[in-house]
C-alpha cells in the first residue's frame, strides 16, 4: 500500500533543489515556484497515482544505484520503494546512509519513526493473532458440529435403511397376502354355483351308492359327464399317486375334480386346495417357499400348499385333495420334481423336505413349518392340462407316474329340468384298492404288447412301474354291479398309460398306430393285436384312429 507518512518524512529532509529535480524526473513538471510544501504535494500525488515499485531486494542493489546514479535518481528510486511500504531492508540501508550525512537528531527522529512503525505492526500482529485464535476456535467448533452432524447422518442412514428394510418386508407381506387372496378367489371361482343348490349329508354303505351320488351331484351342478369318465376318475384317485385330466378348454376338467371334492365334503372343512399354475414357475420353491437364512424363518409360497400338507399330516384319517389346475403351463418336471420322486415311494417313505432338517432347531417358525412333512395315503394329488401352443408336453417321467385321463366328448349344457338335491357323502376315506393283482391273461397281454412296442422302438415300451399302476387301478374298480368291468378298465388304461408314450414322426410310429387311407383307418400293429380276439378294445381303437389322423395332418405325433 502507499505509505504517505514515510514519504512525507523523507521529503521533509530534502532541500528545495533536490525536490525540484525529483519532481521534474518523476512527473516531467518544472516547479513554478520555490514553495517546498507545494512541490512535496505534487510529488506525493505523482507517487500515489503511479504506484511505482523498484523492489530492491538487497543492499547491494541499493548501493550500486547510489554509486552509479546521481543524487536526484537515487532519491527518486528510494522514494518510489518507500511509497509502497514493502522493502524494509532498503529503508534500513537508506536510513544508515542518511544517518551518515546528517546529525544525531535526524537519526533519533528516524529511529522513533521506525519504533512507531514496529509498534503499529506489533499491535496489528497481536490483533491478527487474536483473530487467528478466534478463527481456530471457530474451526474447532465447526469440526465438532461436523462430527456431530456426521454421526447424526450415520444414525439417520441406519434408521432409513432399517425403515427401508421394514417397508420391503411389508411390501413382501402385502404381495404374499395379495397372491394368497388371488389364490383364494381363484379357488372360490370353482364354487360360484355352490349356493345354487341345496345339499344334504348321507352315510354310504357301498361304492355303488357313492358313485350314484357322484352322478346325481353332476346333474345338480348342471354338468353332464360321461358315466365311464366319472367311474374312471373315481377309480384313478383311489389307486394312482397322481391323476391328470386332459382335454380342451371347456370340457369340465377342473369341474370334475371340484365335483369329486365337494361330494366328499372336502370343500366345507378346508380339505380341498385348488392351485392355479403360473407359467413362471421354475422349481419347487415356487409352490413350497424357502428358508430365509437372514431371519431364519420359513417363507411359505402364497398358494399355501405347505400349510395344507402339514394339516393333512396331522389328520391321516381325513381325506385331503390337491389339484394343480393348468399344470402344464409350466414345466411339471421343474416345479413338481420333488413330488414326482416322493409319490413313487412306499407310503412310509413319502417324506417331503422343505429345508435342511439340521437347520430346524434354529428356525423360529419350525413348529408351524417342520423341515420334513409326511405325505400319507389320505392326500389325493390331481392335475388338469390343456394341449395347445401355450402349454408344455408332459415328459415320460411324468406320464409313467401319473394316470392320464382324457375326457370324452359330451354335452356340458345345463339341464332344463329341475336339478336334484346336492348330496355330500359322509366318508372318511375312499375305499382302498383290493390286493387281487393281474390275471395271467392280463399279464400275457401286457407282456406281448410291450414286446411289440419294443421291437419297433425301445423308447415306446413300458416298465414294471406302469404294470404295477395298472394292477392297482384294476384292483380299485368299485364292486356292487357298477357297469365297469376289468376289460373296460384295461381298455382305458392302455390309452391312459401306454399310448401316450408312442410319439414321433410318421416313420417312427406309422407301423404301430396305423394310418388313414381314403378317409379310412388302416390298423397298425397295436390295433391288430388287441382287436384280434374275443375281447375288443374300442377305446384304444378310437385313440389310435385319432393319432393316425394327427399323423396324417401334421406328420408327427406329440
Amino acid at each position: 500500500m502507499f505509505n504517505r507518512g514515510v514519504i512525507q518524512w523523507f521529503l521533509d529532509k530534502q532541500d528545495i533543489n533536490t525536490l525540484k529535480t525529483v519532481l521534474t524526473r518523476l512527473a516531467g513538471v518544472v516547479a513554478m515556484n520555490d514553495n517546498p510544501e507545494s512541490i512535496k504535494r505534487q510529488l506525493i500525488n505523482v507517487l500515489e497515482s503511479k504506484a511505482i515499485k523498484f523492489g530492491f531486494e538487497d543492499s547491494s542493489r541499493y548501493d550500486d544505484l547510489k554509486k552509479k546514479a546521481g543524487a536526484a535518481d537515487y532519491i527518486w528510486s528510494v522514494i518510489c520503494d518507500l511509497s509502497l511500504d514493502c522493502n524494509t531492508l532498503m529503508i534500513k540501508n537508506f536510513i544508515g546512509y542518511y544517518g551518515d550525512k546528517n546529525d544525531g537528531q535526524g537519526v533519533q527522529e528516524t529511529l522513533q519513526l521506525l519504533r512507531d512503525k514496529v509498534s503499529d505492526l506489533s499491535e496489528k500482529n497481536q490483533q491478527l493473532d487474536i483473530k487467528s485464535k478466534q478463527q481456530s476456535t471457530e474451526i474447532d467448533n465447526l469440526l465438532t458440529i461436523k462430527d456431530k452432524q456426521r454421526k447424526q447422518l450415520k444414525e439417520n442412514e441406519e434408521v432409513i435403511a432399517k425403515q427401508a428394510k421394514e417397508i420391503e418386508e411389508l411390501r413382501a407381506a402385502q404381495s404374499f397376502l395379495k397372491k394368497r387372496i388371488e389364490n383364494l378367489f381363484s379357488q372360490n371361482s370353482y364354487l360360484r354355483n355352490r349356493k345354487s343348490y341345496t345339499s344334504e349329508v348321507i352315510n354310504y354303505e357301498n361304492e355303488k351308492q357313492v358313485f350314484a351320488v357322484l352322478k346325481n351331484n353332476a346333474k345338480a351342478c348342471g354338468l353332464n359327464f360321461n358315466s365311464d369318465d366319472l367311474i374312471n376318475f373315481y377309480t384313478s384317485v383311489k389307486s394312482s399317486r397322481l391323476t391328470i385330466i386332459e382335454g380342451i378348454s371347456g370340457t369340465g376338467k377342473s369341474k370334475l375334480v371340484d365335483l369329486y371334492g365337494r361330494t366328499l365334503g372336502l370343500d366345507d372343512n378346508g380339505h380341498m386346495l385348488i392351485v392355479p399354475v403360473s407359467p413362471g414357475w421354475t422349481d419347487d420353491t415356487d409352490i413350497l417357499g424357502y428358508l430365509d437364512n437372514s431371519s431364519m424363518q420359513y417363507k411359505e409360497s402364497s398358494i399355501g400348499l405347505v400349510s395344507f400338507l402339514v394339516e393333512a399330516s396331522k389328520h391321516p384319517d381325513k381325506q385331503f385333495l390337491v389339484c394343480f389346475d393348468e399344470m402344464n403351463l409350466a414345466k411339471v418336471e421343474y416345479y413338481f420334481a420333488q413330488f414326482i420322486s416322493i409319490l413313487e415311494n412306499d407310503v412310509n417313505n413319502r417324506i417331503l423336505r422343505i429345508y435342511n432338517p439340521k437347520e430346524e432347531i434354529n428356525v423360529t417358525n419350525a413348529a408351524e413349518y417342520p423341515a420334513e412333512i409326511r405325505l400319507g395315503e389320505n392326500i389325493i394329488f390331481c392335475g388338469t392340462i390343456n394341449v395347445d401352443e401355450s402349454t408344455y408336453r408332459l415328459s415320460d417321467k411324468v406320464l409313467d407316474r401319473a394316470n392320464l385321463i382324457k375326457l370324452q366328448d359330451c354335452d356340458f349344457s345345463v339341464y332344463d329340468d329341475e336339478r336334484p338335491v346336492f348330496i355330500v357323502v359322509d366318508v372318511t376315506l375312499v375305499d382302498k384298492p383290493k390286493s387281487q393283482g393281474l390275471t395271467d391273461d392280463e399279464l400275457s397281454l401286457l407282456d406281448e404288447l410291450n414286446e411289440k412296442l419294443k421291437n419297433v422302438n425301445p423308447r415306446f415300451c413300458f416298465a414294471h412301474r406302469v404294470v404295477n399302476q395298472i394292477s392297482r387301478y384294476l384292483d380299485a374298480i368299485p364292486e356292487n354291479d357298477i357297469d365297469y368291468t376289468r376289460e373296460k378298465a384295461l381298455d382305458k388304461l392302455i390309452v391312459q398309460k401306454i399310448l401316450p408314450k408312442v410319439r414321433g414322426t410318421e416313420e417312427q410310429v406309422r407301423d404301430l398306430i396305423g394310418y388313414i387311407e381314403d378317409d379310412n383307418y388302416v390298423s397298425g400293429i397295436i390295433d391288430k393285436y388287441l382287436n384280434n380276439g374275443k375281447v375288443e378294445y374300442p377305446v384304444t381303437r378310437k385313440a389310435l384312429k385319432e393319432k393316425a389322423k394327427e399323423l396324417r395332418n401334421y406328420g408327427y405325433i406329440g
